[in-house]
């Protein structure tokens, strides 16, 4: 989209409105992403998120603050369960090869403490 003007700079007095109109929506903005995420962590990286996107958009042509904001952060906490799921099975992945190794070593270990003589190969 282009415009007919050029952008002016950002001044310290639309960096204090955009604070205002966030701190607004805050509130709710952590309400929508812990019911999404079900973790206060989670929910608060989110919606800081949220905010740093907030910063940087070009708000002459947003009408809708509180609007925005929730489908911005609505975005951002299925793109956090997306990755938060692959991340939990590949963890989950981790631990049951750990558990085998483990169980697997144990096994070897008293298998060796049962041998009388040490055998050569």
């Amino acid at each position: 989209m282009m415009h007919d003007e050029p952008e002016s700079p950002r001044t310290d007095d639309d960096l204090a409105s955009a604070a205002a109109v966030f701190a607004d929506s805050r509130r709710r903005l952590f309400g929508i992403a812990y019911r999404m995420l079900g973790s206060v962590a989670d929910a608060e990286d989110v919606v800081q998120e949220a905010w740093i996107r907030w910063q940087g958009v070009d708000r002459r042509g947003v009408v809708e603050p509180a609007a925005f904001l929730a489908r911005q952060l609505v975005s951002r906490a299925r793109k956090h369960l997306a990755t938060g799921r692959r991340a939990e099975v590949a963890a989950s992945e981790q631990r049951r090869l750990l558990d085998a190794f483990l169980l697997a070593a144990q096994r070897g270990m008293s298998r060796l403490s049962k041998r009388s003589s040490p055998t050569m190969w």
